[in-house]
């Protein structure tokens, strides 16, 4: 009995903390955002990449 009631308190705290997390998540934004158009005026775009490690 005592391992089965153990059990049921996991998941219901397990339950609860699902609940806490979807709450919020559904007020999350679903529109998807537009990248910002690249500038091609500037020189950046023609940079050396970085040599990363040494």
């Amino acid at each position: 009995m005592l391992a089965a009631d153990s059990f049921a308190t996991t998941f219901t705290w397990a339950l609860i903390l699902i609940a806490v997390c979807l709450i919020p998540a559904l007020f999350l934004p679903r529109k998807k955002v537009a990248p910002p158009e690249p500038d091609t005026d500037s020189d950046e775009n023609t940079a050396a990449p970085v040599m990363a490690g040494h």
